[in-house]
């Protein structure tokens, strides 16, 4: 039986807090135990203003679905600081599998991650964590920017020719220069500012992944500007699986070996393959302490 640490949202829950950082990415983390889930109005009531208050850059709500009395299924939601809910958190799914060891499900290594519409397979080992998706999850379209003559000190810096948008799990538009971060600030909350049709690319809004380098040995680096926390982030999870898989549609990584994704909080390591794509990162790469 496990026991709440703070009384629950409807009285009936059990519900544990948590914080965690990973890699530089920080998390404000709500366990909920419950044989109902928890509505996103619901959700968005009772946690922005804690979100908010906080040091954290998203929070994520996780409930455990128990089947026979064994969990084998753990729903994760994402909630941003402007009060949106996030299609998919690359970060927030690795911190899944420490959260569970955490509230006494050691035995769990291996599980579904479901988010809205998406499922991932996550699996622990004894330093990786992994996350798997179908690589049809992780798409890729090329994609002309169109700015406008206030934006002309960035434009020359822009590759315009290598811009590339991924829509899932998280929509990224990938771009392949070297601005600064002041200039990446700039682009993000442009993009994140105009209206669009609902059939646009960026109706929902869009992060922005910077590729600033790329090395020698599959290795590249990378930046995020992040459409919920509406700044640039030290990693971004879904922007290292975006990155990766333009690199290798692209040819300019080897697809056929791992690719390593450097940002300036640590590092992600991603697969990608035939038919699916791997996010990985070390065991000791999530810090996670109950609040």
């Amino acid at each position: 039986m496990w026991k709440p640490v703070f009384r629950s949202f409807d009285g009936r829950s059990e519900i544990q807090k948590y914080h965690a950082v990973v890699l530089g990415n920080t998390f404000l983390i709500f366990y909920v135990l419950s044989s109902k889930k928890l509505s996103r109005p619901y959700i968005l009531k009772n946690t922005l203003g804690k979100l908010v208050e906080s040091d954290a850059d998203s929070a994520l709500i996780f409930q455990a679905m128990q089947q026979d009395h064994k969990v084998s299924v753990i729903t994760m939601e994402v909630l941003e600081k402007n009060g949106t809910f996030s299609s998919f958190c690359g970060n927030g799914a690795l911190v899944s599998a420490q959260l569970l060891k955490a509230v006494g499900l050691q035995d769990v290594t291996e599980f579904i991650l479901q988010c809205q519409s998406l499922r991932a397979h996550v699996n622990t080992s004894k330093f990786f964590i992994d996350v798997s998706m179908g690589l049809r999850e992780v798409s890729v379209t090329p994609y002309r920017l169109n700015l406008d003559t206030s934006l002309e000190n960035i434009s020359d810096l822009l590759v315009l020719d290598t811009c590339f948008i991924c829509q899932r799990p998280e929509p990224h538009l990938v771009i392949v220069c070297d601005v600064s971060l002041q200039h990446l600030q700039v682009l993000g909350e442009y993009f994140n500012r105009l209206s669009y049709s609902r059939d646009h690319p960026f109706a929902d809004g869009i992060n922005v992944t910077q590729v600033t380098r790329l090395f020698a040995n599959n290795r590249m680096r990378i930046v995020t500007y992040e459409r919920g926390v509406n700044a640039v982030t030290a990693s971004c999870g879904t922007g290292a699986l975006s990155a990766a898989r333009v690199a290798a549609f692209a040819g300019w990584v080897d697809g056929n070996r791992p690719i390593e994704v450097h940002a300036k909080g640590g590092d992600h390591l991603v697969h990608v393959g035939r038919g699916s794509i791997v996010l990985s990162a070390l065991n000791t790469a999530v810090r996670l302490r109950r609040s």
